[in-house]
Formats: C-alpha cells, structure tokens, sequence
C-alpha cells in the first residue's frame, strides 16, 4: 500500500487547502485572543502551536496577563479574630492567613512552571492531562475550563439552521417555535439513525 503522503496529487490538493485557508482570514489565528489562549493552553501544543516567536512571546504575555485576573477559592478562615493579639497561636494563625492570599507572583511562577512541564504526545487526551495536573495547576484550570469551551467551528449549527430553512417555508408559516424545535429534533434524529444504520 502506497502513502498517501508520498503521492504527488496529495502534496498539491494538501497545500491548496492550506494556501485557502490562509487566504480566507484564518490567518486572524494569530491575532484572536480565544485561539492564541486555547492553543497556549493545549498542553500539546503551548509552544509549538505558534508561527513565529514573536507570536509566542505574545500568547505567554497574554497568559500571563489573564492568569492574574483568576481568583482561587479562599480556605475558609477560623472563627477566631485573625488580627495579631498576645497568644502566639493567633499571632501564628493571622501570618499562615496573609501567606495564603493569592498574588500576582505565585500566579506568574504557575505559568511559568506549566510551560517548562514535558509536552504530552499529539495523540494524548488534554482533558486528561488536566484533570491529572489540577493540583499542580488550580489558576490556569480555571483558564482551560473558560477557554476550552469553544466550539472551534460552526458547521454543527449551521446544519441545524440549514435543516430548520427547510421546515419552515412560505407555506408553513405559521409554526410555533415549539413545533419547529420538535420537528427540527426527529429530522436530526432521523438523520443520524440512518448514518448509523449504514
């Protein structure tokens, strides 16, 4: 069996896809600070994912720059008055407290220690790789559960749109948006069975 790769017509129909793509504004990739923070914070590709150094640079500036914003849930404080008194116990208790606030440096240290972690392999799960490291990375957990929700494309919605242009025509007009939601469902419904029977 041949490479696909190796074949001539491949290498061609590949790099006009990529010339396309680029041409139609997805180059904006590297101005867009969702796609910059959610390839920043794929473990797999935080620093390779980006063209140019520069651009790098950019994405961890950026990081560091929202890792600030991230407030970590504070342990609960002790019923006790946490202002310095004569026992030596609260004078203790009230110096662990002010140590344990978050700051700006502990956060930064975060980022940085994160991009000096190993890079798990492309084919590994993130979302794995995070729940296994949330201890290790509480602030930028909070950044990957912002960021990592995004549908990266549309086609999903668009095919809903598209199926429910088709149930609502001139002559059927007067549908409720109830009605159209459960015909839109059985239609979808309907299409995905007969993938799947196939």
């Amino acid at each position: 069996m041949v490479a696909t790769s190796s074949l001539p017509i491949t290498k061609e129909v590949a790099n006009s896809l990529k010339n396309s793509m680029f041409s139609r504004n997805f180059n904006s990739f590297s101005t867009d600070k969702y796609l910059i923070l959610a390839t920043i914070l794929d473990p797999r590709f935080k620093l390779y994912g980006f063209k140019t150094d520069e651009s790098l640079s950019y994405a961890k500036r950026l990081l560091r720059g929202e890792i600030v914003k991230v407030k970590l849930p504070q342990p609960p404080t002790p019923t006790t008055d946490l202002a310095p008194s004569d026992s030596i116990w609260s004078s203790l208790d009230y110096k662990i407290h002010q140590n344990t606030t978050q700051n700006d440096a502990q956060a930064i240290k975060e980022v940085d220690i994160y991009l000096s972690d190993s890079i798990p392999p492309r084919t590994s799960d993130p979302f794995i790789w995070w729940q296994n490291k949330r201890s290790s990375y509480p602030r930028l957990l909070c950044l990957v559960k912002h960021y990592h929700c995004i549908l990266m494309n549309s086609v999903s919605c668009e095919r809903v749109f598209s199926k429910l242009g088709q149930i609502v025509t001139d002559r059927r007009n007067r549908l409720t948006i109830n009605k159209i939601g459960k015909i839109g469902m059985i239609a979808e419904s309907r299409n995905n069975l007969s993938i799947e029977a196939k």
